[in-house]
């Protein structure tokens, strides 16, 4: 891609067949074009392959390879026909001229009043030309190497071909990196365009969330939560089962809210990471060439996270439109809505670093399994009475770092405080869980600091890998 090679500003632009695929018309306004560039002081290098000869005398040199990559001709364009004319070839009427140097170069045109000649003559007759024409005033480019290594600094100078690139290389050395806040605005700018122009992913990732609360709603629909039994009630039990901690007789006869914390966290957990891979994951190769350049990586990176940032703010939202409508909890929206983010937030920060660590066609995978690992660490199932039982306890250090065991929580006490009023013991279900109402603040910190961590990760696996291809 012409265009993505230029965005890193090279001094030598080398493209391979760049026309090819195009009809004539097409490939003569792109030739005519990388002329333009060229004679804005770029260097560029390239293989083209059946050109109409009109584009054949856009280039300012042309370089003719016969079998073993030997010189038959290395020169302006505008003087190729004339040499082969003197070596006797005569190009037909309205032939192509450099569909007729092919035919000559494979041997299939023979040369008037040389019976004996054969493809290889051309080289040597190439070198005679080129031992037989003044050094002064020649193109650099029709020098051979012995010619250039005898020829004084001020004569390979005074060559006009060397000019434009002797510009750009100048340019080069000159060239200064933008600030860090100028390359910050044009990285966000960049990505914004980016995200404006694949839409269809947008649409996808608000609709996959859209379902994931419309079938949550559904499956939670008319089902509330019942606490524990009057006092009167649970005084009738018998002793054994009183002595239970917590007590069978005092858990609520109906507690949907850690079914409905579980399913919820995972849902967007999903939805976000799998949105978040192609944030970095879908341009490494332009983050490479760019970062060879001496961008920022800094900027770059904040770049893209500022601009999937109205994502991660509207995503959770339409989660709740409708979750929120046919679920009907008691607690605030403004409360769920600050869970929701966090969760969708932390879980898109997993997303950019699996994305930068994992291969493109494992990083789906590996999504999939950071949701899975921290569900399995959360504490609803199994829970962390059973984790602190297997391996002497061993397994509930992961859980500090599994942000929808924080998730799940804030969801359960956001709710469960409404019903402090209405039920006198509410704690006895959290006892279950090991919920505790003063962890409502820590809940939301934790996830807050998980889902910063992740995205300092991120940046520094960005920052740090892959550097032999950024050079």
């Amino acid at each position: 891609n012409i265009g993505m090679e230029m965005v890193a500003a090279p001094t030598v632009l080398f493209l391979d067949e760049p026309t090819s695929g195009l009809d004539s018309t097409s490939s003569k306004e792109v030739c005519a074009c990388l002329k333009k560039i060229a004679e804005a002081g770029l260097t560029i290098v390239t293989v083209i392959h059946q050109p109409r000869y009109e584009i054949f005398k856009m280039f300012h040199s042309v370089l003719l390879l016969g079998k073993g990559g030997k010189t038959v001709y290395l020169g302006p364009s505008e003087e190729s026909l004339p040499y082969f004319v003197s070596l006797g070839f005569q190009c037909p009427p309205h032939a192509n001229p450099p569909d007729f140097f092919m035919d000559v170069i494979s041997g299939d045109v023979a040369r008037p009043g040389h019976p004996e000649f054969t493809p290889s003559d051309l080289f040597e007759l190439w070198e005679q030309h080129t031992h037989s024409k003044p050094t002064r005033g020649r193109s650099a480019l029709e020098m051979q190497p012995l010619d250039i290594m005898e020829t004084s600094t001020a004569e390979v100078v005074h060559s006009g071909d060397l000019t434009p690139s002797g510009k750009a290389a100048a340019e080069a050395r000159n060239r200064k990196a933008a600030s860090f806040l100028v390359q910050l605005f044009e990285f966000t700018r960049r990505a914004l365009v980016q995200f404006s122009r694949d839409w269809q992913g947008i649409i996808f990732d608000f609709i996959l969330v859209l379902i994931a609360g419309v079938f949550l709603g559904l499956i939670y629909f008319q089902v509330f939560y019942v606490g524990p039994a009057p006092p009167t009630v649970i005084a009738q039990c018998p002793p054994a089962m009183l002595a239970y901690s917590p007590s069978p007789c005092r858990v609520p006869r109906n507690d949907p809210l850690p079914g409905q914390s579980c399913m919820a966290s995972l849902a967007l957990a999903l939805a976000a990471v799998s949105g978040s891979l192609r944030i970095f994951g879908a341009e490494r190769t332009n983050f490479w060439r760019e970062s060879s350049t001496g961008v920022s990586t800094l900027a770059y990176y904040l770049g893209k996270s500022i601009a999937h940032m109205p994502t991660i703010v509207v995503a959770p939202f339409l989660f709740l439109i409708l979750y929120y409508q046919l679920v009907t909890p008691l607690a605030s929206l403004a409360g769920y809505y600050l869970i929701c983010w966090l969760v969708y937030w932390t879980a898109s920060g997993y997303g950019y670093l699996i994305s930068v660590v994992v291969p493109p066609s494992m990083a789906q995978l590996f999504a999939v399994l950071s949701v899975l690992f921290n569900m399995m660490f959360s504490g609803a199932l199994p829970r962390f009475a059973q984790l602190q039982k297997i391996l002497g306890g061993v397994l509930m250090y992961p859980t500090y770092i599994s942000y929808i065991r924080w998730s799940q929580e804030a969801f359960y006490l956001h709710e469960i405080e409404e019903y402090r009023d209405i039920y006198q013991d509410v704690e006895s279900g959290m006892e279950i869980y090991q919920y505790k109402f003063s962890n409502y603040s820590l809940d939301l910190g934790m996830i807050f600091v998980i889902g910063v961590v992740v995205r300092i990760a991120a940046y520094t696996a960005l920052e740090l890998m892959h550097r032999s291809k950024r050079k």
